[in-house]
């Protein structure tokens, strides 16, 4: 099970920040797996993720961008960035990768 899901996470992050070929709805469901189920692991054995580590948020080119969006209301979504707001989550997505991707995708490799 867990070599399923890495393999699904593995398969939705993209090689190149400037080839951004992700699937976000796989990506969420990725990240949401490791961050519940996989750092906890981390965490209890104290071990640090290496800075190399394919699993390490540095790599992660949608984690900014997750973190400057807010959830107003259930049809309310709020760029953090300008302030913008959006009917959902899939227009504000648009709006960051049309408006901030420079800020967006700047990932460690």
């Amino acid at each position: 099970m867990f070599f399923a899901l890495l393999l699904l996470l593995l398969r939705a992050c993209a090689t190149l920040p400037t080839n951004i070929t992700c699937d976000r709805r796989a990506s969420r469901v990725a990240r949401r797996i490791i961050d519940e189920n996989i750092f906890p692991l981390f965490e209890y054995l104290g071990v640090p993720v290496d800075s190399k580590c394919p699993l390490n948020p540095t790599k992660d080119i949608f984690r900014r961008q997750e973190l400057m969006k807010a959830r107003i209301s259930e049809r309310d979504w709020e760029c953090l960035y300008c302030k913008k707001r959006f009917s959902t989550e899939y227009y504000l997505d648009k709006h960051m990768d049309a408006r901030h991707s420079t800020e967006l995708y700047m990932v460690v490799f």
